[in-house]
């Protein structure tokens, strides 16, 4: 019988690479330990333990070469090398300054081991030895008949028992279907430009996947809705519902009119999972699993659903989750666990902020198939990176095959006679720096004005997406500053800007205006400079705070004034008060800008006053609430409100100066308070993130600095030049990393850190007003504002 360097492969082996190539090796030990000849390398990556993996080489080698090899040991000079015996095979181990093994190697009737791991090895000897022959090969003897390239990169063999256990992601663990599935697949590899394929064929050995055996691949056209916070998707196609239903064996599916898709995702935080279920043309009048709630939300209407009723009605296809809301759009019913999911869905879709709109997204899909009936699509997966991934004692190569940072990743399967044809393709980033300390780029953007800057907001050019500035002087000018072209307008004001500055959509046209208010005027001014047509309007008394609200992204615009007295008016779109807001009295000073919120698809306003209560009125200005804060104290910093669907299921979270934590509903009811660490005269503040669902906690010590998450859990530590006047802010990326910058109002200075609490700058960053984090004159250039004096700066971090 002739010896294959296969005969040491174990059957339950999850991946193999067959290659005429000398295989990418883990790291220099390994170098000597193989050298060009004729024949075929076998990488077998295989556990090691429960959650580790290492790979094993096997490959054909004579004795005489191997005798050789042997005896010279020039290769292992200085290295440390233990031999024994296992069943008449010796196995030998290199070891490390610390004794640790680096590599083990045996020799067995003329195939050549070697590994990291010694179990692998003593493993390979009981398969090569074992009569029954348990070898990959032999139990998985189906999957080298079909027919395979001969002149590519190699061959991947994957085997896996469970094919949930790859990833880490909770969405795919919890639809049956595919927990359950076992799939046994070969791929010819290529790799081209940062483009990583594999293509070839896949048997499903269980029951699951004979849904799709009579079903014709289908085009995967969701992706034009799916937003680009998510970062995991599954989708089911099906061209004959019909007999698949009767695979599901479900009478409510019977009453269903699905089309040819059935989606799930999963966002960020894996928390927002969202489901699409394309349905036919006509037919959402039978929808009764449709229940009594309903909102109306930038024009679409948003029920509540029974989640029982769905999740046993659509069996193992489904999550083993409980979806309670629904919207839809076009021939889509739209599913979500919580209504702030949907609305965060709608914004996505209506800013055109999707996978389907992108670029990258676009170049990655053409890869891959453009028609199948199972496809998996993960967005910056960690599976081979981080300390949790597969083989991340093998950085090294990892990082070579360009695996370390990947941009996409999707497995597709399409229905073929008995099997599949199957697709998987990586797109690939380049491998992260070692330093994780970016330094600032010399070449800043510089622009200077007649007066020292006194406000500036980031707004965003509806015209090209790009970002600009809209400043304003010390002189009362207001400007709005382009980095590509300069001061695009100026504009002169009677008074400085009180507060924030939005953009609203006044028209309904896509095209945006800028909406703030100075010491007693409402202002509304488009692109280039103009007032709106009946603005500004004289306001009856100085302002103090002032807001933009729109119910349900109708763009039908109310304008929240809060007076210098605590007066509160509600006006229309064009600046007409509103009968019940025509003032509202508040009897104590209001302490924080009144907040619209929604509880329950209800709207409410939130006034926070001096004297420790809260306010809670209607939408028609009833006041409906009213509690009391911890300790009859302020809150130091902002809150941060968590939405529920009632008042004692949204939440409140503050922190008094002291460091106490507090956890109340809008009842009013102290769920829990806690103390942070204190150290010498701490004084805390929390601040939400910019950009994201997230707030931290901020300890000023007079030699430190501390930063604490939602846990009360250390971020980071720095050292304090002995400022206590700092301003805080934090900012969620792109590519979801957190930056953090602190402002030295005393000194007035910028510092800023990323998660690590590494130094993103070389030097502090001079700006007489807190910076702004935002993009430069590229989409992919981010940054950070800042304005010492006269001048506006964009410091690029890279």
């Amino acid at each position: 019988m002739q010896i294959s360097a296969w005969d040491a492969i174990d059957s339950n082996t999850e991946l193999v690479l067959e290659s005429k190539n000398i295989p990418r090796l883990p790291d220099k030990n390994f170098d000597s330990f193989f050298f060009k000849k004729d024949g075929i390398y076998l990488s077998a990556v295989q556990r090691s333990s429960e959650k580790d993996f290492h790979i094993l080489y096997s490959y054909l080698m004579t004795r005489d070469i191997y005798d050789s090899f042997l005896i010279s040991k020039a290769h292992l000079k200085n290295q440390k090398i233990n031999n024994r015996l296992l069943n008449g095979i010796e196995v030998y181990e290199v070891k490390g300054d610390h004794k640790e093994i680096q590599l083990a190697f045996a020799y067995l009737s003329g195939i050549f081991l070697v590994s990291k791991s010694s179990l692998l090895i003593e493993n390979a000897i009981r398969v090569f030895q074992n009569k029954e022959n348990r070898s990959f090969k032999s139990n998985n003897y189906e999957l080298f008949q079909f027919p395979l390239l001969k002149s590519d990169q190699g061959n991947v063999y994957v085997n896996t028992d469970n094919f949930s256990e790859i990833f880490s992601q909770s969405l795919l663990k919890s639809i049956p279907l595919l927990r359950e599935l076992r799939s046994l697949s070969v791929y010819d590899l290529k790799s081209d430009n940062g483009f990583l394929s594999l293509n070839g064929f896949s048997i499903g050995r269980n029951s699951s996947l004979s849904l799709f055996q009579n079903q014709k691949p289908v085009a995967f056209k969701v992706a034009r809705y799916i937003p680009n916070y998510s970062t995991f998707l599954v989708d089911f196609g099906i061209s004959d519902f019909y007999s698949f239903r009767e695979g599901l064996d479900s009478s409510f599916l019977k009453r269903f009119p699905i089309g040819s898709e059935i989606t799930f995702l999963s966002t960020e935080n894996e928390n927002g999972l969202l489901a699409f279920v394309e349905f036919k043309p006509g037919s959402s009048n039978d929808f009764d699993f449709i229940t009594s709630y309903s909102e109306t939300y930038s024009n679409y209407q948003i029920r509540s659903v029974n989640g029982e009723v769905l999740k046993k009605g659509f069996g193992k296809i489904f999550p083993n989750v409980l979806f309670g809301f629904c919207t839809v759009k076009d021939n889509y019913l739209i599913l979500s666990q919580s209504v702030d999911d949907i609305k965060s869905l709608i914004d996505a879709i209506e800013s055109d902020d999707t996978w389907g709109k992108t670029l990258d997204y676009q170049k990655f899909s053409d890869k891959g198939l453009q028609e199948s009936n199972v496809t998996l699509i993960l967005k910056k997966p960690t599976s081979f990176a981080g300390k949790d991934g597969i083989l991340n004692e093998y950085s090294g190569l990892i990082d070579s095959i360009g695996l370390s940072q990947i941009n996409w990743q999707s497995i597709q399967m399409s229905a073929l006679d008995n099997h599949f044809y199957s697709s998987v393709n990586f797109s690939l980033g380049s491998a992260p720096l070692k330093s994780r300390t970016s330094k600032l780029n010399s070449k800043s953007s510089f622009l200077e004005l007649p007066g020292s800057v006194q406000f500036a907001s980031i707004v965003k050019n509806h015209t090209t997406g790009l970002q600009e500035i809209l400043a304003q002087d010390s002189d009362l000018m207001v400007y709005l500053i382009s980095l590509n072209g300069g001061i695009i307008w100026s504009k002169q004001m009677d008074s400085q800007i009180q507060g924030s500055l939005e953009q609203l959509d006044f028209f309904k046209n896509g095209k945006l205006q800028y909406f703030f208010s100075t010491n007693n005027k409402l202002y509304v001014i488009d692109r280039l400079g103009r007032d709106v047509a009946g603005f500004p309007k004289l306001l009856p008394s100085t302002t103090k705070f002032s807001g933009l609200v729109d119910y349900d992204k109708s763009k039908n615009y109310r304008f929240l004034i809060s007076s210098a007295n605590d007066e509160v008016y509600l006006l229309d779109k064009d600046g007409n008060k509103l009968s019940n807001w025509d003032p509202k009295k508040i009897e104590t000073e209001i302490a924080y800008s009144p907040e619209h919120i929604k509880v329950g698809g209800k709207d409410y306003f939130l006034f926070f006053l001096t004297d420790g209560t809260v306010h809670v009125f209607n939408r028609k200005g009833d006041r409906v609430d009213v509690f009391q804060i911890k300790d009859k104290k302020l809150f130091t910093g902002e809150y941060y409100l968590e939405s529920g669907m009632s008042s004692s299921k949204t939440y409140l979270y503050y922190i008094s100066n002291e460091g106490t934590v507090s956890k109340q509903n809008l009842k009013g009811q102290i769920l829990t308070s806690e103390n942070l660490p204190r150290g010498k005269n701490s004084k805390f503040v929390l601040r939400r993130v910019l950009s994201g669902d997230k707030f931290f906690f901020y300890r000023v010590d007079a030699d430190k600095i501390t930063v604490f998450n939602k846990e009360g859990t250390i971020v980071f530590e720095k050292q304090n030049s002995g400022s206590t006047n700092l301003e805080f802010q934090c900012i969620e990326t792109g590519n979801k990393k957190m930056i953090f910058s602190f402002f030295d109002v005393e000194q007035r200075l910028v510092q800023v850190f990323d998660e690590s609490g590494n130094s993103l700058i070389q030097t502090p960053i001079e700006s007489d007003i807190p910076p702004l984090f935002g993009i430069g004159k590229f989409k992919n250039e981010f940054g950070i504002y800042s304005f010492p004096r006269n001048s506006v700066i964009f410091n690029p971090i890279r």
